[in-house]
């Protein structure tokens, strides 16, 4: 029988002390963690650059394989797809680049003039309740800078690109010896899928970019607007971009089209939205095939999420990645034999959209 206090309520057994064991190994996993979480925020931006390069290498890999199957070998065939593609680039910039400045310029003063134009005709309520909604010209420095980050990323990209075409090869296999046995074939059908997925996006938005640029530029001269080389150049980088490229693209060059004349600038509007139109229903399904057919939330999503964690190179590569879901879930997630969700979003796929 238990002895009781004075009181007359039983003794209480003794409390013990509360201990956490932290064996070292455990530790050392989680100051691990905590080292590769800084080193993954420190080297981002880079690991974006890396990623791009991957890209551009396997878009670019079946020009170099047409090289090495001519008798020229991979070491040389690898850095000269790269070289002419910056002397391309180069090329223009050096026959246009006097224009390209003079063009910038007026392209700058007729917007300024368009603005104040615009705010002298309006209320002072209205003018000062829509100031925010004018682009200042410390977001339009932003935009050039995010441009600039953006170009100077796709440099350093092509320096890693032509490394990886010379020794891809073999750093694919280096890491998939990581991958346990059993699940290699699955890594190497993945790798396949993503392969695919990724040249046709390069190559396809590169297409339809030059596309962009071309029919942009003759629509432009032929209405006599402004800057129409400048604004070509704009409408070919900004069709790289999903959805929200066509508003970027569109808006200066209404804005330049409406300073000769309101019907020029209807038409330039016009222009942008029938050539919209005819890309994404008949340009697109035509260069990108089957490999890229997602849904308009889809390509949204994809692009904010990119765009905000990468900048311009993270709305770039976001696509191709969401692209890739769907083998990724067919190959590791499909079991047969019965119904679970890939066989249900390869149904929903089927459907038509609207």
């Amino acid at each position: 029988m238990r002895s009781l206090r004075p009181s007359g309520q039983p003794d209480r057994p003794p409390r013990r002390a509360l201990s956490i064991d932290i064996s070292f190994a455990t530790f050392l996993r989680a100051l691990a963690a905590v080292a590769l979480a800084w080193i993954w925020w420190q080297l981002w931006q880079w690991l974006l650059i890396f990623v791009l390069a991957v890209f551009l290498a396997i878009a670019l890999d079946p020009a170099v394989q047409w090289l090495e199957r001519r008798g020229l070998a991979r070491r040389y065939g690898g850095p000269l797809i790269v070289l002419a593609i910056v002397l391309a680039l180069a090329g223009f910039l050096g026959l246009s680049g006097a224009s390209l400045v003079q063009e910038g310029k007026d392209f700058g003063q007729r917007l300024g003039g368009f603005r104040d134009s615009v705010a002298t005709r309006i209320p002072p309520g209205v003018r000062e309740a829509g100031s925010s909604l004018v682009p200042s010209s410390e977001s339009l420095i932003g935009l050039g800078a995010w441009l600039v980050d953006g170009l100077a990323g796709f440099g350093v990209a092509l320096v890693v690109t032509v490394y990886l075409l010379l020794d891809g090869r073999r750093t694919y296999q280096w890491l998939v010896a990581f991958v346990p046995a059993a699940a290699r074939p699955r890594a190497h059908e993945t790798a396949a899928c993503a392969s695919r997925v990724i040249a046709s996006y390069v190559r396809g938005n590169l297409f339809t970019s030059l596309l962009s640029a071309v029919f942009t530029w003759i629509a432009l001269a032929a209405m006599h607007v402004p800057a129409a080389l400048v604004l070509a150049l704009l409408a070919g980088m900004f069709d790289l971009v999903p959805v929200i490229g066509l508003f970027l693209s569109a808006a200066p060059a209404i804005v330049l089209g409406l300073s000769v004349s309101p019907a020029v600038g209807l038409g330039v509007a016009l222009f942008y939205v029938l050539y919209n139109l005819v890309e994404n229903y008949y340009i697109q399904p035509a260069v990108y095939g089957k490999e890229l057919r997602l849904s308009d939330l889809v390509v949204i999503s994809a692009f904010l999420v990119g765009g905000t964690l990468g900048g311009v190179l993270g709305a770039v590569i976001a696509l191709p990645i969401a692209g890739m879901y769907a083998d990724v879930e067919r190959i590791w997630f499909d079991r047969p034999g019965g119904t679970d969700p890939a066989d249900e979003h390869r149904r929903v796929q089927a459907q038509p959209e609207h």
